[in-house]
């Protein structure tokens, strides 16, 4: 998370969440960096974080309330 993948604003807003859709090979997890995420944060500002389902558990436990 120290990696400033995420967004840092805490009034950052996903405007689009996915969650389930098939493993994404060719893209990287924004925690731990290993391929094939299944979820998908696409904020205000452009910006896409793609985390799996168990890192997206690590990071809505850490996470400010978006």
């Amino acid at each position: 998370m120290a990696s400033r993948t995420f967004p840092i604003d805490p009034n950052a807003r996903a405007m689009r969440i996915e969650v389930g859709h098939p493993a994404l090979p060719d893209e990287r997890c924004a925690l731990c960096r290993e391929a094939g995420p299944h979820v998908s944060y696409t904020f205000r500002d452009g910006k896409v974080v793609r985390l799996h389902s168990v890192c997206d558990a690590l990071w809505r436990d850490e996470r400010p309330v978006f």
